[in-house]
């Protein structure tokens, strides 16, 4: 994860004015649905290689937020404010290990399954991105584009290997 304040500082540092002049956002509502009564999601399991690399994601109902833990712990910034999330997108991709190292190639061009996670509920769908400088969008299962609820965005790409489980 990162701040605002080091975004700003990679932009000014790389940032070439004429490849900046089309941004097309993500697709924003404040309007989203508020109580999801019994079907609520109440949290999000992440395994990328458990248990070091599992995490969870907690929807807190008074906040409409999502705290995240790790081990069990909940997971702090550097000024210790617990991590949330307003929304959470899942992106199924394919994850390749290239070397001895463990890295790893992951194709973010193309399409796959999402989940998105907002308010408590789930939307499935298909994640799109058609070439390397344009944005990744997502659509629900009838393809219409998932409104974003406005906040903090936390994307996980996930392989095949690794477990979602709400």
């Amino acid at each position: 994860y990162t701040s605002s304040n080091l975004w700003n500082k990679a932009y000014e540092a790389y940032a070439k004015p004429e490849n900046n002049n089309e941004f097309l956002s993500w697709k924003f509502t404040e309007k989203i649905e508020d109580d999801c009564g019994e079907t609520c999601v109440d949290s999000v399991n992440i395994s990328y290689s458990p248990p070091t690399y599992a995490s969870e994601w907690q929807y807190v109902s008074s906040t409409k937020q999502f705290e995240r833990y790790e081990g069990g712990r909940i997971h702090k910034d550097r000024e210790e404010n617990a991590i949330v999330a307003d929304t959470i997108i899942v992106q199924k991709m394919d994850v390749t290990v290239i070397d001895n190292v463990g890295r790893l190639r992951i194709d973010t061009i193309g399409s796959g399954q999402v989940l998105v996670f907002r308010n408590g509920r789930v939307i499935e769908g298909e994640w799109r991105k058609d070439d390397r400088v344009s944005r990744t969008r997502f659509y629900d299962v009838e393809g219409v584009e998932i409104s974003l609820k406005p906040g903090k965005i936390w994307v996980s790409i996930v392989g095949d290997r690794h477990r979602v489980e709400f």
